[in-house]
């Protein structure tokens, strides 16, 4: 079993990463998808990405990290739907988890926005996942620019 999480934010994927270890622990084969560096993300810098790497690799998992950082907050657009396509159509996940399209967090919906486009292009080729959930990088996360 394949599974593919995209998201935009390099800490974003890592709040399922529970569900994830359970599905490793059961022999699925899971990538992260990230669409921004960690350094454009609050203040981060270069070190964040070969942190997240690290992170995933301890749970067995794998990263792709893209580089959307065209603007200061990131936002769909035709070239990053495009890439994540030929990624879910290289991948052929069963299982695709996708940023909460409701979320109030501007980045995470324009995030949603991208995986949905995404997953409808690859369809069109005839690569459709089993199965797609959307998640939740929780409460306090996305309100955190506001204290």
């Amino acid at each position: 079993m394949k599974v593919l999480v995209i998201a935009v934010h390099m800490d974003d994927a890592e709040c399922i990463t529970g569900t994830m270890s359970s599905l490793i622990d059961a022999g699925a084969e899971v990538t992260y998808l990230n669409l921004k560096h960690y350094m454009h993300h609050r203040g981060g810098s270069p070190e964040g990405d070969a942190q997240s790497m690290r992170g995933a690799e301890l749970i067995g998992a794998k990263k792709i990290i893209l580089d959307y950082n065209l603007y200061r907050h990131y936002k769909h657009n035709e070239q990053s739907f495009l890439e994540c396509a030929d990624i879910i159509r290289e991948i052929k996940p069963d299982i695709i988890f996708i940023q909460h399209p409701k979320d109030n967090h501007i980045e995470h919906v324009e995030c949603a926005k991208t995986a949905m486009e995404a997953i409808f292009a690859a369809a069109v080729d005839r690569v459709v996942a089993n199965e797609i959930y959307s998640f939740e990088t929780g409460p306090k996360q996305s309100m955190c620019y506001f204290e």
